[in-house]
This record gives structure tokens, C-alpha cells and sequence, in this order.
């Protein structure tokens, strides 16, 4: 009998594997790094000049650099979440890229956890150092054609603790959560999720901002903080957006109850963009199992 000849397994890395291969070598972690970090050239973080020269290595793999104004010392990791931990390089970049993007868009804070042998409480701090920073990044009010729609998530208080701050919090559900008559709000347990949108041009990219409003205000008055007068705004027939022309903007509606998604001479009124990336959101969720609401707005 004829022996069955064995497949060749193929030499070349696929993508993935080559990715994971970058992560585990400090190395070459903190080399991808670096051109992120100072992707407008070195400078000091205390005095922000660029009369800077290289000092020695940080933590073996970080370069550390000197100011020759100020003379003070910094490495790489200087003014970033990465600052004042002794984490190595591959594990920050393998925690962020699993639980922003990976191949599941994003995997909970636990997996991360397991997947990279630290401590539950060192990748719960890194990634709540990571939301906090992206969280208070500037946000400029948007302009031109922009697009804006509303959800609603299912969020309690999972994993937080009662009466703490001073709040008295709801008991968490065991199994799903009460829903009381009339429309969600953050008290009910359904937060409302408010998504904008502004489309690329010429001289600007698009850009995105996600809202988890918590003090009862109305549509139009959250438009208002969130977008300049004068500026396109596309929305869904929502009785709540009425009001928008009044308060200087072009508004222009859809009507997703009688099945219209697009209109115009181009199908350029729309709100496909917030759709698609409220549906990004509710996907990258769900994976969690439930959230807390204290912790989403």
C-alpha cells in the first residue's frame, strides 16, 4: 500500500501570524512604535523644542533622548498611556491591537488578560488608561454635510458596585434587564448612543463623534453642540429633530418608516454613515456579554 505523501506546509507567514511575530519581539515592538510616537519628529515633551539628541536605551528596546535646552531626559514612551509602566512593548501593542481591532474587532478585557499572561488588574488598567485618553482627545464641532442617528443599548450597572460615589445604583439583573413603558432613557437601562458624522472632503477627512447623553436633552439641542450653524445636516424623520432650520442648518430627512434610506438627485441624503458605525459599536458590544451604563456614557 502506497504511503499518502504529506503536504507541504507553506514557508510564508500569513499576515496574522506575521503580526504576532512583531508583537512577541520587543524589539521590533518598539520599532513600529517609535514612527507612531514621533510621527513628527522627536521633541521634548517638558519644553516642546527638538533640540534633542540620543541619550542611551529605556528598558532595553525604548530609546531615551536628552534636551539640550532644558536638559532633561525622556524616552519614547514620555506623555503617553505606555508612561510610568513597566510593561514591555509587544504586550501594549498586542493588548491594543486585540482590543481595538483584532480579528474579532476587539476581545474583552479578560481574553487580553489570558491571551498575554498578565495580570487582570494590569491589562484593566491599561486599557481604562487607553478609553480615558481617547475619551478626552479634543473635539472640534462639525461642519459641512454631516449625518447623525440614535440608538439604543441594552446597559445596567454590571460590575459596579452599589451606592458608590454617592450615586445610588440599580441592583444588576441576573437575567436580562426590565423595560418599563414609554421610550428608553439611561434610567430604564437603555442609554440612548447619538452618533455624528461628517463627510470627507477636499481638505478634511471625515470624522466621527459618539455621544452617550445622560442629562435629557432634546435631538435638536444635542445637533446644536455638535455642529456648526449653517452646516447640512441629514437625519431620520425623528419628530425630535424638528426644529433644525429654525436654529440654522439645511436640514434634510429620510423617512425609514416607509422604507426610504436614500434620496435626492445622488441618493445623497442619507445617514448610512452613522448606521454602519452604530452597527460597529452594537457588534464590538456584544462580545462583552453586557456592559455597565456607568461605564459606556
Amino acid at each position: 500500500m502506497a504511503r499518502a505523501k504529506m503536504q507541504k506546509i507553506p514557508s510564508r507567514r500569513g499576515p496574522l501570524l506575521a503580526l504576532f511575530v512583531l508583537f512577541a519581539d520587543n524589539a521590533a515592538a518598539a520599532d513600529l512604535f517609535r514612527p507612531v510616537r514621533w510621527h513628527g519628529g522627536v521633541f521634548c515633551p517638558d519644553c516642546g523644542l527638538d533640540n534633542v539628541a540620543k541619550y542611551c536605551l529605556y528598558q532595553k528596546h525604548l530609546q531615551r533622548y536628552t534636551c539640550k535646552d532644558c536638559m532633561k531626559t525622556f524616552n519614547d514612551k514620555t506623555g503617553t498611556v505606555l508612561h510610568y509602566r513597566h510593561i514591555s512593548p509587544g504586550n501594549w501593542m498586542t493588548a491594543l491591537w486585540l482590543f481595538l481591532c483584532g480579528p474579532l474587532n476587539g476581545v474583552s478585557i479578560k481574553f487580553i488578560s489570558q491571551a498575554t499572561g498578565q495580570a487582570y488588574k494590569t491589562t484593566y488598567y491599561m486599557m481604562r488608561r487607553i478609553m480615558e485618553r481617547i475619551r478626552g482627545l479634543p473635539e472640534k464641532p462639525l461642519k459641512g454635510t454631516c449625518e447623525t442617528d440614535e440608538a439604543y443599548v441594552k446597559a445596567g450597572s454590571k460590575g459596579v458596585a452599589l451606592d458608590t460615589n454617592g450615586e445610588t445604583r440599580t441592583v444588576p439583573s441576573r437575567r436580562g434587564l426590565p423595560h418599563g413603558p414609554g421610550r428608553s432613557t439611561f434610567e430604564k437601562n437603555r442609554p440612548m448612543v447619538t452618533m455624528y458624522f461628517q463627510r470627507a472632503t477636499e481638505d478634511e477627512p471625515d470624522h466621527t463623534i459618539m455621544d452617550v447623553p445622560r442629562d435629557g436633552k432634546t435631538l435638536a439641542d444635542m445637533v446644536q453642540e455638535r455642529m456648526e450653524p449653517g452646516s447640512t445636516v441629514m437625519t431620520d424623520e425623528h419628530t425630535a429633530y424638528k426644529g433644525l432650520k429654525e436654529r440654522g442648518y439645511d436640514h434634510h430627512t429620510v423617512n425609514h418608516g416607509e422604507g426610504e434610506y436614500a434620496s435626492g438627485v445622488n441618493n445623497e441624503i442619507h445617514t448610512n454613515n452613522c448606521e454602519c458605525r452604530i452597527g460597529l459599536s452594537k457588534w464590538w458590544l456584544k462580545k462583552h456579554r453586557g456592559v455597565s451604563k456607568w461605564h459606556l456614557a
